[in-house]
């Protein structure tokens, strides 16, 4: 099985050490080949034999099968470090393949069924759940966009039956997103989560989990990566709900 397709598999659950790592052999991408266990050891605090585990979770013999691994699907996937390139119609075609169409109509049946969708996204990922809940809004129904992190905090806190929490994030395990997220889980809604292609803390636990595909990119250290896998998704969520779902004119 390739690598990424196993961070999003739901069998495999990661602890957070685990993520941690993980996390910092993707961020470490372009010095992967020659990186020691010692020297990741080091930088993450942890013992070599923390990675080693990892290792044998995922089912490698140790961590040089676990980077050659990691350094092979990246090219062969066009999963994109930093500096690589990777064109849109790339993007476009590895989202679509690694969510399934059960994910996409479950996630527009939840849609359907609430009574409010309560969208969490911050930065360029705020602009998505802006537009998905513009045209929901033209289909009749209720939608909430908080615009700053105290009034999602705010709104996280006041969650309650018939509304369910729509998580965009490009990484999934900010810290504010993190926090967001787990109380959303203590109000027991329904958590939909649009996420970059990661094995992260709020997919792992949601009701429907959904990836898009990321190039990379940033410019005096702000992001401006493109967010056009996440534009594909809450496309396709809501071409379900027109095709399965009638509304009110």
């Amino acid at each position: 099985m390739n690598f990424f397709d196993q961070l999003s598999n739901q069998g495999i659950k990661l602890n957070p050490t685990e993520e941690k790592i993980v996390n910092y052999l993707l961020e470490n991408y372009g010095a992967l080949q020659s990186l020691k266990i010692a020297k990741a050891a080091e930088d993450l605090y942890l013992s070599p034999n923390s990675i080693v585990r990892l290792c044998k979770k995922l089912g490698y013999h140790g961590f040089s099968e676990l980077k050659y691994k990691i350094i092979h699907d990246q090219k062969q996937y066009g999963i994109e470090a930093a500096e690589q390139q990777t064109s849109v119609m790339d993007i476009l075609k590895r989202t679509l393949e690694i969510n399934s169409r059960q994910n996409i109509e479950e996630a527009a049946r939840l849609v359907h069924n609430s009574r409010q969708v309560v969208f969490f996204a911050l930065g360029l990922s705020r602009i998505v759940a802006l537009d998905l809940a513009k045209k929901l809004e033209h289909l009749n129904k209720i939608i909430i966009v908080p615009d700053d992190r105290d009034n999602c905090i705010l709104y996280a806190n006041n969650l309650m039956p018939g509304q369910i929490a729509f998580f965009i994030s490009y990484s999934g395990n900010t810290d504010i997103i993190c926090k967001l997220y787990y109380i959303a889980q203590t109000r027991g809604v329904p958590i939909v989560t649009l996420t970059g292609m990661s094995q992260n803390p709020i997919a792992s636990g949601s009701a429907v989990s959904l990836y898009a595909y990321f190039r990379k990119l940033s410019c005096r250290e702000a992001d401006i990566t493109s967010r056009i896998g996440f534009y594909l998704v809450t496309e396709l969520i809501l071409e379900e709900y027109l095709k399965h779902f009638s509304f009110e004119p």
